[in-house]
């Protein structure tokens, strides 16, 4: 812990302010959430390996972070580039939409890159707007609305969708499940499949709050 602090304090410090504390407890997730409320981030990051362990969805850490902290949520699996070519962001509406919309458009590289924004219908059913989402959101971002393309596909099978989309892009962004984590254990949920079994660089997020371009002050 003391060489990973080392090391981070090296890159950032020039650039942010920063600050390390090291703690000792037994139950890592408990002491987690509880750092984040006495210091009232607005932002809590994590970094998940992508693997899941006993009965959890995402892992006995994640799961009960991802449920019971009091701020906003992302969780970073694979991704060690700093700007991203091509990112997928699928959409469904709910509350964590505009936080995805937001964290691609940090990571997408500004001049030559682009975010897909892919809604996944069953055959029969209504489609969610995305143009109707991007004209709402994107001028929140001071980022041009070109950097964002939607793609609509109608499917029975949406997983397999979104893994096939996703095995064409550099980096997957994805709202968490707003499930409680038993439900996710007894039943699953496509976000944390998705997750679970994508190949390429994927960040999951989820939002407490009203998203107010805070993100920008940390990535």
């Amino acid at each position: 812990g003391e060489e990973a602090i080392a090391q981070a304090m090296l890159y950032l410090a020039p650039r942010y302010a920063f600050g390390s504390t090291i703690r000792y407890c037994r139950n890592f997730a408990r002491c987690i959430i509880s750092a984040a409320a006495e210091r009232k981030a607005d932002l809590l990051i994590m970094g998940w390996q992508g693997h899941r362990r006993g009965g959890f969805s995402l892992g006995s850490t994640v799961d009960p972070v991802l449920e019971r902290a009091t701020c906003n949520i992302a969780v970073f699996k694979d991704c060690q580039q700093h700007k991203y070519m091509n990112v997928l962001v699928p959409y469904a509406g709910g509350p964590n939409a505009t936080f995805s919309l937001e964290t691609a458009s940090i990571m997408v590289d500004k001049d030559d890159g682009r975010v897909v924004v892919l809604h996944v219908a069953p055959p029969g059913k209504p489609t969610q707007d995305i143009d109707a989402f991007l004209d709402e959101t994107v001028p929140q971002l001071n980022v041009s609305r070109s950097l964002f393309e939607p793609k609509y596909v109608i499917a029975r099978d949406r997983f397999k969708i979104l893994l096939e989309e996703a095995d064409q892009h550099d980096l997957v962004i994805i709202g968490a499940t707003r499930d409680p984590v038993f439900r996710q254990r007894v039943m699953g949920s496509l976000p944390e499949e998705l997750a679970r079994h994508c190949k390429k660089p994927l960040i999951m997020v989820k939002a407490k709050h009203p998203i107010k371009s805070f993100i920008k002050r940390w990535l």
